[in-house]
């Protein structure tokens, strides 16, 4: 299972998710559920064309007090006797022009943790990271080490 909070309070630059509806839903899923495990969340990066994506990287999580601070602070607040969570990033963008070409990995030392699919005029950006809580340092920490696996993919890079 993984989140995706609709009650957040958007901005054009920054989402608030609802802290206390994530925990009501996450509790009535548990209930109903037990067997099913939150594993992390996802959330997404529109933006109006490539050159503005391709600029900031905008398939990577935002630093500062961005995704980067986020993650840790959702990890420590909604699944905190977690050890691991994972968090994956949808960038998407509309393009000029139609293009329909097979799944591909991120580039360069990226290519393990994320994926790239055009079709029609929208590009999608996949892209993986990961929280963890280190009982030494009693702490929730971002992680750029977790590697994105979609195996109904994989054969479509073989074509």
């Amino acid at each position: 299972m993984a989140t995706i909070e609709t009650s957040a309070t958007r901005h054009g630059d920054w989402v608030k998710p609802d802290f206390e509806s994530l925990l009501m839903k996450k509790e009535f899923l548990e209930s109903y559920w037990p067997d099913i495990e939150l594993v992390g969340t996802f959330h997404s990066h529109p933006y109006s064309n490539l050159r503005a994506v391709n600029k900031v990287s905008g398939w990577q999580a935002s630093q500062g007090n961005g995704d980067a601070a986020f993650f840790p602070h959702f990890h420590k607040e909604i699944a905190i006797n977690q050890r691991y969570l994972a968090h994956l990033i949808v960038t998407i963008t509309h393009l000029q022009r139609v293009r329909n070409s097979p799944p591909a990995r991120l580039p360069g030392n990226e290519a393990k943790k994320g994926y790239i699919l055009s079709a029609g005029k929208r590009r999608i950006w996949l892209r993986a990271y990961g929280t963890t809580f280190t009982k030494a340092k009693n702490s929730y920490q971002f992680t750029d080490e977790s590697y994105l696996e979609i195996p109904s993919l994989q054969p479509r890079f073989q074509q």
